[in-house]
């Protein structure tokens, strides 16, 4: 097999990699997760941050494989001579190919998994500051809301709050986690 057959595959695999997994997340959604993202809950959806920083995650890679597809196939076209035999075994060459680009493709999720979690920690960030500042606003925070920060900051930012720890100082740890200053005198809501 010449270098050129070679590039081919490794570029087709690749490029159908990357296809499938910009489809992944469509082919995830079951009833049962439709439903969890598409529930209304009080203040916020954690099943939205989640579902939406998996698609983002996802998308972006699926987009990098087909792109290295691309230039692979488009340096194929270009700069590969044609009379260059590296494999004299196809079934080799094929499993090759295949390996290079599994490993590739699992580079690949571990990237994606970094992407999800990091996309998720700037989402619940920016909700708590907006909710803060809502907050902020009122002299008493109401207990509800209280809790739904607590929720966001425990799921995402994996803030727990620490048993000698009282809820406002909790409450200013949350806010200092996503650069916020509240009013010393702010209160919770009995």
């Amino acid at each position: 097999m010449n270098f050129q057959q070679f590039l081919s595959i490794l570029s087709t695999l690749l490029g159908a990699l990357g296809s499938i997994y910009v489809l992944r997340n469509i082919l995830h959604l079951t009833p049962d997760k439709i439903e969890r993202i598409s529930a209304s809950i009080y203040g916020h959806n954690p099943n939205q941050i989640e579902s939406l920083s998996e698609q983002k995650a996802e998308n972006l890679i699926g987009t990098v494989l087909i792109i290295i597809a691309l230039i692979i196939n488009l340096l194929n076209i270009i700069i590969s001579p044609s009379n260059i035999i590296v494999f004299s075994n196809k079934f080799l060459a094929i499993l090759i190919a295949i390996l290079i680009a599994s490993v590739i493709y699992f580079f690949m999720i571990k990237i994606s998994e970094i992407v999800e979690k990091n996309t998720s920690k700037v989402v619940a960030k920016k909700l708590i500051s907006y909710k803060l500042d809502k907050l902020c606003k009122r002299i008493d925070i109401p207990k509800s809301e209280f809790q739904s920060l607590c929720f966001v900051s425990n799921k995402f930012l994996e803030i727990n709050q620490r048993k000698d720890e009282t809820n406002i100082d909790f409450l200013h740890r949350i806010a200092c986690e996503a650069d916020r200053k509240l009013p010393k005198d702010i209160e919770l809501e009995k």
